[in-house]
Order: C-alpha cells, then sequence, then structure tokens
C-alpha cells in the first residue's frame, strides 16, 4: 500500500471505460475516507458512490483533473461504479485513502 497526503492508500483499481470499474471495497466502518477518480481518454466518465443509501455521482473529464469524494462514517462496505459517458473511451482509476478532516 502506497501512503497519500491524507493517509495510507486502501484500495485502488483502473480499469477500461468499455467495461467499467464496478466494486465494493472492504472499509472499517465509522471512519472517513477520500475516494479519487481519474480518466484518460477522450469524454468523461461519470463516477458513483453509494454509502448507506446515499449516492453521489460526478463527472470526471479524460484527461482533466482527478474528481474526489468523500465518505464520512463509512459502513463496511461502498458501492464505486465508473461508466462511460456516451462514446467516452479510454481508461479509468479509482483510489480509497484515509481522510482526516
Amino acid at each position: 500500500m502506497g501512503a497519500t497526503a491524507d493517509g495510507p492508500e486502501l484500495g485502488a483499481g483502473a480499469g477500461r471505460l468499455a467495461e467499467g470499474i464496478h466494486t465494493q471495497p472492504l472499509l472499517t466502518p465509522g471512519e472517513s475516507y477520500k475516494v479519487s477518480f481519474a480518466c484518460a481518454g477522450s469524454g468523461a466518465a461519470e463516477a458513483t458512490v453509494q454509502s448507506k443509501g446515499a449516492t453521489e455521482v460526478k463527472k470526471v473529464e479524460c484527461g482533466g483533473a482527478p474528481v474526489h469524494m468523500r465518505v464520512h462514517d463509512a459502513p463496511s462496505r461502498v458501492t464505486i461504479d465508473v461508466t462511460a459517458v456516451g462514446e467516452a473511451s479510454g481508461m479509468a482509476a479509482y483510489r480509497i485513502a484515509e481522510f482526516t478532516p
């Protein structure tokens, strides 16, 4: 595991936009996390984080700046999905790190 500005990296993954990323990583309940997303290629991706019945969605421009979401008071698992917007193509990635506000 690597280290980030927010703390140790707890999980990461990458995949082709054509297939998307669909995962439910194991987290420590009650902790806070920063989930970061990036996309390389053309177009954009849609990143979704579902936690405790709440859903947050953000657009991630391919070739643009990373997008970040916070998960506070995490359950033991969250759902992370990254899908292509329209005809987007390329690769997408996510990273989960501990977050101390």
